[in-house]
């Protein structure tokens, strides 16, 4: 069959494409035009169409461009390595598209509210049901009334804050103060009549919230969480 030549403009149209992007691909590297007329006009072929074709199904698995070139240049031997990195990263979007939605619905049945009130709200709603389907009741009752004590959000915050500084204690292996960073959030759970089982619980919990949400906003790493969780 005979390979069909398209103008810059008809292939953009026939690809959903702009000639400003087929331009930047070509400063890339990633989609060169067939041939360039003596007018200077550029001119592609079928073969351009599957390749593009190719460059947005590899867009849509989540590669970056300059990882899409490198596997073009490649033929694909460095597509396979990618696969789990790019399916966590997906995993990771979909638990924060999730908890979003969660959040999102539970601000939307609030009748009238100030925002940063109903944010707080709508999170504590958010974990209590979680805890609500994994702890026994009567440490269950324990941690809301704990929630709703005043101050309970400057203890959250000086948990997090333990949780960060215990981060640096392991990278200068201060084993002392990691101790006592460990003790300090005990204590603060102790005082609310958690135990101990329930206080690793909620500890797990918190990691394992953070390492879910964005790499900037996490607490701390999973290696750091495991060595963390240990000391419970």
């Amino acid at each position: 069959m005979k390979t069909r030549i398209y103008s810059s403009k008809e292939f953009a149209i026939k690809c959903s494409i702009t000639k400003k992007t087929l331009r930047h691909y070509n400063k890339l590297g990633l989609l060169e035009p067939s041939f360039v007329d003596e007018n200077g006009y550029w001119h592609y072929d079928d073969s351009d169409m599957e390749k593009l074709n190719m460059i947005q199904s590899l867009k849509i698995i989540g590669l970056t461009l300059k990882e899409i070139k490198e596997n073009l240049d490649s033929d694909f031997i460095n597509l396979t390595p990618l696969i789990d990195v790019k399916l966590q990263f997906i995993d990771e979007q979909i638990e924060e598209l999730e908890t979003a939605r969660r959040l999102l619905k539970r601000l939307k049945k609030k009748d009238s509210f100030a925002l940063s009130t109903a944010v707080k709200e709508s999170i504590e709603e958010d974990h209590l049901e979680w805890l609500n389907n994994n702890l026994e009741k009567d440490q269950l009752r324990l941690i809301e009334k704990m929630m709703q004590k005043d101050g309970s959000y400057k203890e959250h915050i000086k948990v997090m804050e333990i949780i960060k500084d215990f981060r640096l204690y392991l990278a200068s292996s201060d084993n002392k103060n990691m101790d006592e960073a460990i003790e300090l959030i005990k204590q603060i759970y102790c005082e609310n009549g958690l135990s101990n089982e329930t206080i690793k619980f909620l500890m797990t919990f918190l990691i394992k919230s953070s390492l879910r949400g964005p790499k900037h906003s996490r607490l701390i790493s999973e290696k750091e969480g495991r060595i963390f969780l240990s000391k419970f």
